[in-house]
C-alpha cells in the first residue's frame, strides 16, 4: 500500500467526522477569515475537501478562485466529489516541490491541518514553495493541531519569518474532545 494514500476505513472515518462534527467548526473558521470573495487561493493539502467546500462557497459569491493541491489520487477524487457543484475550483495532484508553480500565482495559501504531518526536515522547502507563490501582501492562512509530531507555533514563525512573512493574527484554540489548535494568518512582505 502506498504511504501516500488513505485506507478506505480512514477515508470512511474522515468523512464521517469532517462532515458531521467538525462541519461547524470549519464553517465559522472559513467564514472567519478576512476575505474579500474575489481572491485566488490555493488550499494546499485539500484532503477531503470539507474545508475547501466552505472555501469555495465563500469564493464563488465574488468571482474567487480555489486551487486545490494534494499529493494524494485517493483524496483528489473525493474533494472533487465534495466540490462537484463548484464550478470555480480546479486542482492539482502533485508535490509543491516539483509543481512549477508561477511566483505571485495566489493571493493566499490555506493550510489547514497538514504541517503536522509533514517530515520536520521537509516543512522549510515547502513553506519555501509556498510563499513563492504568494503575491506581495498575500496571506497564508494556517490551522495546525498543537503538539502533534514536532508541530510548534515559534519553529513555525521562525520557518515563515525566513520566507518574508509576517504573522498578523495568532490564536490557540481549544474545544472539548479535541487537541488545541493554533490558528495564524501570516503576510508576505513586499519584495
Amino acid at each position: 500500500m502506498d504511504p501516500l494514500e488513505p485506507s478506505p476505513v480512514e477515508v470512511c472515518l474522515t468523512l464521517l467526522l469532517q462532515k458531521t462534527v467538525a462541519n461547524p467548526y470549519y464553517k465559522r473558521y472559513i467564514n472567519g477569515l478576512e476575505l474579500q470573495g474575489n481572491e485566488r487561493i490555493l488550499d494546499f493539502g485539500t484532503g477531503a475537501g470539507v474545508c475547501a467546500r466552505h472555501l469555495a462557497a465563500r469564493l464563488r459569491k465574488a468571482g474567487g478562485h480555489l486551487t486545490c493541491l494534494d499529493i494524494s489520487r485517493v483524496w483528489q477524487a473525493v474533494s472533487r466529489k465534495t466540490l462537484k457543484h463548484y464550478h470555480n475550483v480546479d486542482y492539482l495532484l502533485g508535490d509543491i516541490t516539483t509543481l512549477n508553480l508561477p511566483a505571485a500565482s495566489f493571493d493566499a495559501v490555506f493550510i489547514h491541518a497538514v504541517l503536522h504531518d509533514l517530515d520536520v526536515s521537509a516543512r522549510p522547502e515547502i513553506l519555501r514553495h509556498l510563499a513563492r507563490i504568494l503575491v506581495d501582501g498575500g496571506k497564508m492562512f494556517v490551522c495546525e493541531p498543537l503538539g502533534v509530531k514536532g508541530f510548534s507555533p515559534d519553529d513555525l514563525r521562525g520557518l515563515m519569518r525566513q520566507n518574508g512573512l509576517e504573522e498578523i493574527d495568532a490564536r490557540i484554540i481549544r474545544r472539548a474532545l479535541m487537541a488545541p489548535t493554533y490558528q495564524g494568518v501570516f503576510r508576505k512582505k513586499a519584495g
